[in-house]
Protein backbone atom coordinates (compact mmCIF):
# COMPACT_ATOMS: atom_id res chain seq x y z
CA UNK A 1 0.00 0.00 0.00
CA UNK A 2 1.38 3.45 -1.43
CA UNK A 3 2.02 6.03 1.27
CA UNK A 4 -0.91 8.59 1.57
CA UNK A 5 0.50 11.97 0.10
CA UNK A 6 -1.04 15.27 1.09
CA UNK A 7 0.25 17.41 -1.84
CA UNK A 8 -1.45 14.65 -4.59
CA UNK A 9 -4.40 14.40 -2.45
CA UNK A 10 -5.20 18.36 -2.87
CA UNK A 11 -4.12 18.70 -6.22
CA UNK A 12 -6.30 15.57 -7.37
CA UNK A 13 -9.73 17.21 -5.40
CA UNK A 14 -9.06 20.77 -6.45
CA UNK A 15 -8.60 19.19 -10.44
CA UNK A 16 -11.54 16.94 -10.12
CA UNK A 17 -13.66 20.19 -8.81
CA UNK A 18 -13.50 19.65 -5.48
CA UNK A 19 -13.24 22.63 -2.77
CA UNK A 20 -11.27 23.41 0.57
CA UNK A 21 -14.53 22.25 2.24
CA UNK A 22 -16.39 22.94 5.12
CA UNK A 23 -14.32 25.23 7.03
CA UNK A 24 -13.62 27.97 4.34
CA UNK A 25 -17.68 28.44 4.44
CA UNK A 26 -20.50 29.49 6.25
CA UNK A 27 -20.20 30.02 10.38
CA UNK A 28 -16.36 28.21 10.30
CA UNK A 29 -15.45 30.74 7.64
CA UNK A 30 -17.06 34.13 9.29
CA UNK A 31 -15.54 33.17 12.89
CA UNK A 32 -12.01 32.88 11.58
CA UNK A 33 -12.77 35.88 9.50
CA UNK A 34 -14.28 38.27 12.22
CA UNK A 35 -10.83 37.09 14.78
CA UNK A 36 -8.32 37.63 11.34
CA UNK A 37 -9.84 40.92 10.87
CA UNK A 38 -9.68 42.17 14.64
CA UNK A 39 -6.09 40.75 14.35
CA UNK A 40 -5.46 43.16 11.79
CA UNK A 41 -6.82 46.09 13.41
CA UNK A 42 -5.85 46.04 16.42
CA UNK A 43 -2.00 44.58 15.71
CA UNK A 44 -1.83 47.11 12.67
CA UNK A 45 -1.16 44.14 10.53
CA UNK A 46 -0.59 45.30 6.71
CA UNK A 47 1.34 42.52 4.87
CA UNK A 48 -0.50 38.79 5.39
CA UNK A 49 1.48 35.55 4.48
CA UNK A 50 -0.78 32.45 3.59
CA UNK A 51 0.91 29.33 3.48
CA UNK A 52 -2.40 27.17 2.41
CA UNK A 53 -4.98 29.72 0.71
CA UNK A 54 -7.24 26.86 -0.87
CA UNK A 55 -9.43 27.93 -3.24
CA UNK A 56 -9.90 31.45 -2.26
CA UNK A 57 -13.06 31.77 -0.54
CA UNK A 58 -11.51 32.21 3.02
CA UNK A 59 -9.36 34.92 1.83
CA UNK A 60 -12.25 36.97 0.41
CA UNK A 61 -13.18 38.15 3.88
CA UNK A 62 -10.50 39.62 5.38
CA UNK A 63 -10.24 43.56 5.23
CA UNK A 64 -8.02 46.08 6.46
CA UNK A 65 -4.55 44.63 4.82
CA UNK A 66 -2.52 46.31 2.27
CA UNK A 67 -0.46 43.30 0.84
CA UNK A 68 -1.49 39.79 0.49
CA UNK A 69 0.81 36.76 -0.42
CA UNK A 70 -0.76 33.21 -0.59
CA UNK A 71 0.93 29.44 -1.44
CA UNK A 72 -0.57 26.17 -2.20
CA UNK A 73 0.69 23.43 -3.20
CA UNK A 74 -2.10 22.69 -5.97
CA UNK A 75 -1.36 24.43 -8.96
CA UNK A 76 -5.00 24.14 -10.17
CA UNK A 77 -5.92 26.10 -6.73
CA UNK A 78 -3.37 28.49 -7.30
CA UNK A 79 -4.14 29.35 -10.96
CA UNK A 80 -7.81 29.70 -10.03
CA UNK A 81 -6.91 32.40 -7.17
CA UNK A 82 -4.81 34.28 -9.43
CA UNK A 83 -8.03 34.45 -11.81
CA UNK A 84 -9.93 35.37 -8.98
CA UNK A 85 -7.95 38.07 -7.74
CA UNK A 86 -6.57 38.75 -10.87
CA UNK A 87 -8.88 42.65 -10.40
CA UNK A 88 -7.32 43.20 -6.88
CA UNK A 89 -3.89 44.23 -6.40
CA UNK A 90 -3.56 43.57 -3.34
CA UNK A 91 -2.78 39.83 -3.56
CA UNK A 92 -0.45 37.77 -4.92
CA UNK A 93 -0.05 34.23 -5.45
CA UNK A 94 3.16 32.55 -5.31
CA UNK A 95 4.31 28.98 -7.37
CA UNK A 96 7.31 28.27 -4.61
CA UNK A 97 7.26 28.89 -1.00
CA UNK A 98 11.02 30.40 -1.57
CA UNK A 99 9.18 33.43 -2.99
CA UNK A 100 7.71 34.59 0.62
CA UNK A 101 8.89 37.84 1.92
CA UNK A 102 8.71 38.51 5.53
CA UNK A 103 5.14 39.97 6.21
CA UNK A 104 3.65 41.01 9.95
CA UNK A 105 1.20 38.04 9.35
CA UNK A 106 1.83 34.56 8.55
CA UNK A 107 -1.46 32.43 8.17
CA UNK A 108 -2.06 28.66 8.76
CA UNK A 109 -6.06 28.10 8.39
CA UNK A 110 -6.81 24.34 8.52
CA UNK A 111 -3.77 23.03 6.90
CA UNK A 112 -2.10 21.43 10.15
CA UNK A 113 -4.32 18.46 10.28
CA UNK A 114 -4.12 17.78 7.05
CA UNK A 115 -0.21 17.12 7.04
CA UNK A 116 -0.55 13.65 7.41
CA UNK A 117 3.26 12.88 6.92
CA UNK A 118 5.69 13.93 9.68
CA UNK A 119 8.44 15.51 7.79
CA UNK A 120 6.18 18.06 5.72
CA UNK A 121 4.27 18.70 9.17
CA UNK A 122 7.98 19.72 10.18
CA UNK A 123 9.15 21.01 7.29
CA UNK A 124 5.67 23.59 7.20
CA UNK A 125 5.59 24.33 10.62
CA UNK A 126 9.44 25.82 10.14
CA UNK A 127 8.72 27.65 6.86
CA UNK A 128 5.27 29.71 8.56
CA UNK A 129 7.35 30.70 11.57
CA UNK A 130 9.94 31.93 9.66
CA UNK A 131 7.88 34.15 7.45
CA UNK A 132 5.91 36.34 9.80
CA UNK A 133 6.20 38.19 13.06
CA UNK A 134 2.53 37.09 14.24
CA UNK A 135 1.88 33.51 13.61
CA UNK A 136 -2.05 32.38 13.03
CA UNK A 137 -2.91 29.07 13.05
CA UNK A 138 -6.34 27.63 12.66
CA UNK A 139 -6.38 23.88 13.73
CA UNK A 140 -7.22 21.17 16.59
CA UNK A 141 -4.89 20.80 19.12
CA UNK A 142 -4.62 17.48 20.22
CA UNK A 143 -3.54 13.73 18.66
CA UNK A 144 -5.75 11.98 16.78
CA UNK A 145 -5.83 10.31 13.82
CA UNK A 146 -9.41 11.13 11.31
CA UNK A 147 -9.94 10.17 7.89
CA UNK A 148 -6.56 9.28 5.42
CA UNK A 149 -6.25 12.97 5.18
CA UNK A 150 -6.66 13.86 8.59
CA UNK A 151 -4.13 13.86 11.67
CA UNK A 152 -4.31 15.98 14.27
CA UNK A 153 -0.99 16.82 16.38
CA UNK A 154 -0.46 18.59 19.83
CA UNK A 155 1.18 21.30 17.76
CA UNK A 156 1.26 23.94 20.61
CA UNK A 157 3.36 21.76 22.81
CA UNK A 158 6.01 21.43 19.29
CA UNK A 159 5.50 24.85 18.99
CA UNK A 160 7.01 25.88 22.39
CA UNK A 161 9.30 23.50 22.27
CA UNK A 162 11.11 24.54 19.18
CA UNK A 163 10.38 27.86 18.38
CA UNK A 164 10.67 29.35 21.95
CA UNK A 165 11.60 33.11 20.24
CA UNK A 166 7.67 33.30 20.09
CA UNK A 167 5.07 33.65 22.66
CA UNK A 168 1.76 32.30 22.55
CA UNK A 169 -0.82 35.80 22.57
CA UNK A 170 -3.99 34.04 22.39
CA UNK A 171 -6.35 31.35 21.72
CA UNK A 172 -9.89 31.67 20.66
CA UNK A 173 -12.58 29.98 19.79
CA UNK A 174 -12.86 28.50 16.68
CA UNK A 175 -16.57 26.96 15.06
CA UNK A 176 -16.69 24.09 17.36
CA UNK A 177 -14.91 23.16 20.39
CA UNK A 178 -11.88 21.19 18.70
CA UNK A 179 -10.98 23.65 16.64
CA UNK A 180 -9.33 27.01 17.50
CA UNK A 181 -7.41 30.02 16.29
CA UNK A 182 -3.75 30.31 18.02
CA UNK A 183 -1.89 33.79 17.64
CA UNK A 184 1.85 33.86 18.40
CA UNK A 185 4.09 36.82 18.42
CA UNK A 186 7.92 36.76 17.54
CA UNK A 187 9.79 38.01 20.84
Amino acid sequence: MAEFNSKEYWEARYQGGGNSGIGSYGVSANIKAEYINSVISKYNIKTINDLGHGDGNQIGLLKGFDQYTGYDVSSTIRNKCILQYQDDRRYTFIDNESQFKQADLAMSLDVLYHLTEQEVFVEYIDKLFSIGEYILIYAEDRDHIGNSHVLCRKFTDYISDVYNNFSLLDIADGSHDKVKLYLYKRD
